[in-house]
């Protein structure tokens, strides 16, 4: 299962949802809009997720997710962070994702990694426009 996070709406966060929605056919994609639901659905006994796709729209929500990293230490994390600031960026890396882009970084970048960690994770199961 894939869960995908985003506390706020934006051009950026739309297309990103959408690539990675096309990527993942199977496994599943769930999409969160708040930390409560991402909390539970993380701490829900049986069904953990393979992969989470963070995409953070400003430091504040960056915070918020770093105050649950315990949460996400074990999972393959792609982290979309709202821009390219050193500092930003030094703070993304304490989540530890398989792969870090910015809002103006290349979706398609961003989707050939999931799709990679997809296809290691349930051989053959990949769809998206930019697959093996």
């Amino acid at each position: 299962m894939i869960l995908f996070h985003s506390e706020k709406k934006g051009q950026f966060t739309e297309r990103l949802w959408q690539a990675v929605a096309a990527v993942a056919t199977r496994p599943a994609v769930k999409r969160y809009r708040t930390l409560r639901g991402l909390k539970q659905a993380l701490c829900r006994p049986g069904k953990r997720p393979e992969i989470v796709v963070l995409a953070v729209a400003d430091e504040e929500e960056l915070g918020k997710l770093l105050s649950i990293r315990e949460l996400l230490w074990d999972l393959r994390i792609i982290l979309a962070l709202p821009n390219d600031d050193p500092t930003v960026a030094a703070m993304g890396h304490l989540l530890r994702p398989r792969f870090t882009t910015c809002g103006s970084g290349r979706i398609e970048e961003m989707v050939s990694v999931l799709d990679r960690i997809v296809e290691q994770i349930t051989p053959g199961t990949t769809s998206g426009p930019w697959g093996q």
